[in-house]
Order: structure tokens, then sequence, then C-alpha cells
């Protein structure tokens, strides 16, 4: 397990580039938002999306939330 730490107003584009990678590779990140922390996958990566129902105990059945910006 790595932590980031992101400058909001300057982000790193180093760190950025290393989340992107471990993304790409089939990682699962954690990131906080204003009420929880969510879980964060390639979307078109289908072993990083099992990885989120393993890590959630989630049984298949159960839809997952998908976060989209606008």
């Amino acid at each position: 397990m790595q932590i980031f730490k992101i400058d909001q107003s300057n982000p790193d584009p180093e760190i950025i580039l290393e989340i992107t990678d471990l993304l790409r590779t089939g990682g699962v990140i954690a990131f906080p938002t204003d009420t929880f922390y969510g879980l964060g996958v390639d979307i078109f990566n289908y072993t990083a999306i099992e990885r989120i129902f393993k890590i959630k105990e989630r049984m298949y059945e159960k839809p997952i939330l998908i976060l989209i910006s606008d």
C-alpha cells in the first residue's frame, strides 16, 4: 500500500502519472469525498472491478456506484 498526498492547488504531475499507471495496471485507489472514502479503479479493467467486489465483500448481484465527471 502506498499513500500519495496531492496538493489540490498545485498537483505534482509525477504523482498523478504514478497513480494513473497504478490504475491502468488494475490497481485500486482510495480517495476522500465530502462524506466518505471511495474506491477507484479503471472502469474498463474487469480484474480491477472484481477487486472492488472482493475488498467490499460484495455479492456480484449488488451493483456498485460509478462516479463520472461532467
